[in-house]
């Protein structure tokens, strides 16, 4: 298969892209305190990428004909799997950890 370069349109829409994921992570972290409901983690996703206009990649995703992944973000508390769509319901603790694997957005170029 060959490589397909990416036009300079395409990368600047990778960059920003980019800088919306990381600006959410870093909201995410601050969010991260005892008694949190990792559903207000999905809502402030949500929002954070209408507000800028990105499209979400991981909810709705439906590899294979799989049912479509039902969230933006996928954390997990401790040492569960990340990708466990039931830990989303659950609080988070003091003295626990808290993963994120990074949420994914694009822009249309």
């Amino acid at each position: 298969m060959p490589i397909m370069l990416k036009s300079e349109a395409e990368l600047d829409a990778m960059r920003e892209a980019g800088r919306i994921v990381g600006q959410t992570l870093a909201g995410i972290r601050e969010m991260v305190r005892p008694g949190l409901n990792l559903l207000e983690v999905e809502a402030f996703v949500k929002e954070e990428f209408r507000r800028h206009g990105a499209v979400e990649t991981f909810r709705g995703y439906d590899p294979a004909g799989k049912p479509p992944y039902p969230s933006n973000v996928c954390a997990s508390v401790n040492d569960e799997p990340s990708l466990a769509v039931c830990s989303y319901c659950k609080q988070w603790k003091a003295g626990r950890g808290l993963g994120n694997e990074a949420s994914d957005c694009r822009f249309r170029v």
